[in-house]
């Protein structure tokens, strides 16, 4: 895109989005004047204390998405679609409450400090917000054709149980058309979520493939290598 967004937290629980330009010459922030306080600007609610946060671009839409947990405890997404703006010409950031609207709510909302995980999957159109749930089930807030709506993906694919402190990391594999979910289970092995034509499965204990099970408090980061055809896991 023309501009990119650095998105983070500020030290009042305020989602911040600092704009990036990307004209021909070397990236450079546009600080002050584009940097906007997206919970001010949208009236969404600040981020719940040690609220994760993640992002993503929907290439084809050419709009970019934040999503966090509020202090109402729901998922909260900010968005802003192209060539939007505000009556003084700024970008205008807008906001949605996924919980409400897929009725993800209460128990089914992100337990208190859930990691949190987002990804766009161009080839299906669909965007993906994964987190733990209240009742230690691993969920899933989705966008389809329209509407969005929600999944016990623990229960689809017959998952282990996360571990209290895990991480989440979550990418769509264009070249295999795929979406996957990793994360730590309670006996510490590294489990794989992955989905398929409709349907999710699970990969097990992947690290006993190479014998080193993640270390305790462990990050997650992953990707796919359309280039390569290859997928990576690093902890």
């Amino acid at each position: 895109p023309p501009d990119a967004y650095l998105g983070y937290i500020d030290t009042n629980s305020h989602v911040q989005g600092v704009s990036i330009s990307f004209d021909g010459s070397p990236p450079a922030l546009n600080w002050p004047e584009t940097n906007a306080d997206l919970t001010e600007h949208t009236g969404a609610p600040p981020a719940a204390q040690d609220s994760g946060i993640a992002s993503y671009y929907w290439q084809s839409q050419q709009s970019q998405h934040i999503v966090y947990v509020g202090t109402d405890g729901n998922v909260w997404e900010l968005y802003l679609l192209p060539n939007t703006y505000t009556s003084d010409g700024l970008p205008l950031w807008q906001s949605n409450n996924l919980s409400e609207r897929t009725g993800f709510l209460g128990g089914l909302a992100p337990k208190a400090n859930s990691p949190l995980a987002a990804t766009m999957f161009e080839h299906e159109q669909t965007e993906h917000v994964i987190y733990i749930a209240s009742d230690n089930t691993i969920r899933e807030l989705y966008f389809y054709d329209g509407s969005w709506g929600g999944n016990n993906l623990s229960e689809a694919a017959g998952a282990s149980p996360p571990a209290e402190n895990t991480p989440l990391v979550t990418y769509a594999c264009t070249y295999e058309d795929t979406l996957h979910v990793f994360y730590i289970d309670e006996d510490g092995h590294l489990q794989e979520l992955w989905w398929k034509q409709g349907i999710w499965q699970m990969t097990q204990n992947l690290d006993e493939v190479w014998g080193k099970k993640p270390a305790p408090d462990s990050d997650l980061a992953g990707y796919s290598s359309e280039y390569e055809q290859t997928h990576h896991i690093i902890y």
